[in-house]
């Protein structure tokens, strides 16, 4: 029982340091059927700019959810996207011209995960969110933060496990 407890712990969190004000938390609880993935980290001198939550129809299978932070100094930005399905792969080289390369690591809660970066700007690929609940993947995008930092945030995502 305790074990069970411990593992829970490790891959939930009460938003407490995702930088969501309690108010934005709130607003998590209120849509049935989809649960939410907040970073536990996010790099020093950002802040929370704000989120939307979208659906067609009553069921989950059509949701779209993301979360943005913001340095009000560099204006780099982070972003988190969560979906019943996948929207598309990333695309970093708009020009054609843009050098991008990829990344990797393994997570023991997404398997793979791979990202593609370019000088400024970072994007993983859609993550498949373990179990049957939705959303069904998620992704993190950034520009003007380096590609390691994006890999940090990502590693450091949890269930939000707040008030329902």
């Amino acid at each position: 029982m305790i074990a069970l407890l411990l593992l829970v712990a490790a891959t939930t969190t009460d938003g407490s340091t995702s930088g969501l004000p309690k108010t934005e938390l709130a607003k998590l609880g209120k849509h049935e059927g989809f649960r939410f993935f907040l970073p536990t980290y996010v790099p020093k001198g950002f802040k929370f700019v704000g989120q939307s939550f979208s659906k067609e129809g009553d069921e989950p299978a059509m949701a779209y959810w993301h979360s943005a932070w913001q340095h009000p100094r560099t204006k780099a930005t982070l972003t988190l996207q969560m979906a019943s399905d996948g929207l598309g792969d990333p695309i970093l080289d708009d020009d054609g011209k843009t050098v991008v390369k990829e990344k990797g690591f393994k997570s023991g809660m997404f398997g793979e995960v791979g990202f593609i970066y370019t000088k400024d700007r970072f994007a993983s690929f859609w993550a498949e969110v373990p179990g049957q609940s939705y959303p069904r993947v998620v992704m993190v995008l950034g520009e003007k933060l380096s590609v390691d930092e994006g890999i940090k945030v990502f590693r450091s995502l949890r269930w939000y496990q707040g008030k329902r």
